[in-house]
């Protein structure tokens, strides 16, 4: 895709930013963009990326939880997107994949990629040119290029299991709207789906380091009137489930219009969960107990907007980015315990910090 064309996307991703949000931790690895027109990667070992160093002309950039490898899109003209790995420490990159999954087909929601709780690999989408689907592989992040087919189809988030052995993974076999998306797991060697789910209306997983594996669900569409015209929007709410898909649990009950909770991340304790909340005029990250259901947010709900994608490494500050007009996609941090946000750094936008990853839709 031309850069031209490309920069458009951006100014999509950063709209829709303008309704959700971002992560960080402490002394953790940053990558991020610094011009939304002209998208460029830079990364850095401190938070606020404030000394941070050029990597290349790229998006959506991805470091890996050690902090030590940062995987983004680079542009390769009328070739298309690639997926590159830089090596932090020696300045070293190299290309993973070809013909990615392209990023205005992820404002829906999906991560492009996902990393590995180990670092040693990554869990990427690429376009089928004649289908017009999508395929999931997992490839090695470093030595001899190596990736495996887990499926293919329309996707709605990808997570890995604790252990790295696994992968979980919102599915659609149709490109129909609303999408008919369940949840499977595959083992990361490839081999035969398991589905967890089989309702067609639940995507989004995150699994968590308990086992259990937090998902959107959308339920009944919801009819309101508009400006004189009667429009129909799907609400989202936040289930918990086992890893064998058992023992399911919902934990929200959303009523607004064009609304619903996605996972964000895990506490590692796994007893609090973090999501992130998005309407046409409120959004905000929140504690999710996975016991009582009960919701409590982060940062005031309002048009500011603020999305979670990471904790610090004391777990007493979530990191994410700003969503409002004016800042979409800035880096940012809340208190656990509540508050406004702290913009980290005014000229970075869409970053990713090492630590705990993100997932689902909502997250920077």
């Amino acid at each position: 895709m031309p850069w031209r064309s490309k920069l458009v996307v951006v100014q999509l991703v950063l709209a829709l930013l303008a309704s959700i949000g971002l992560p960080a931790r402490a002394n953790a690895t940053l990558a991020f963009n610094a011009n939304a027109y002209d998208p460029r990667v830079w990364v850095s070992t401190n938070d606020d990326g404030m000394e941070a160093t050029y990597v290349g002309r790229g998006l959506v950039a991805q470091v890996s939880p050690d902090g030590k490898l940062l995987a983004y899109e680079h542009g390769t003209g009328s070739a298309g997107w690639e997926l590159k790995i830089y090596d932090v420490a020696s300045g070293k990159r190299w290309v993973r994949l070809t013909h990615m999954h392209m990023i205005e087909k992820e404002i829906i929601g999906a991560s492009a990629f996902a990393w590995a709780p180990d670092s040693t690999r990554v869990a990427v989408l690429q376009n089928e040119r004649q289908s017009r689907e999508q395929t999931l592989y997992v490839i090695r992040a470093r030595g001899p290029r190596a990736k495996t087919r887990i499926a293919t189809g329309h996707f709605r988030g990808v997570s890995f299991s604790p252990d790295g052995k696994e992968v979980v993974f919102g599915l659609a076999q149709t490109k129909d709207q609303p999408a008919k998306t369940d949840i499977a797991r595959a083992p990361v060697t490839g081999g035969p789906l398991t589905l967890l789910t089989h309702d067609h209306i639940s995507g989004w997983p995150l699994w968590g380091l308990r086992g259990q594996i937090a998902f959107s669900k959308r339920s009944k569409s919801k009819r309101w009137r508009w400006r004189g015209e009667i429009r129909t929007s799907a609400l989202f709410d936040l289930f918990a489930m086992n890893a064998n898909g058992g023992r399911v649990k919902r934990l929200t009950r959303v009523s607004a219009y064009e609304a619903g909770f996605f996972p964000a991340f895990w506490f590692p304790s796994g007893k609090r969960l973090v999501a992130n909340f998005q309407s046409l005029n409120k959004n905000y990250a929140a504690l999710v107990d996975p016991r009582s259901g009960a919701v409590t947010p982060v940062n005031s709900p309002g048009e500011a907007g603020f999305a979670a994608a990471s904790l610090t490494a004391d777990e007493q500050t979530v990191l994410g980015c700003l969503g409002s007009a004016v800042s979409a996609g800035q880096p940012a941090s809340v208190p656990v315990t509540g508050g406004e946000p702290t913009v980290l750094n005014k000229d970075a936008y869409l970053p990713s910090w090492s630590g705990l990853r993100a997932a689902g839709a909502g997250a920077c």
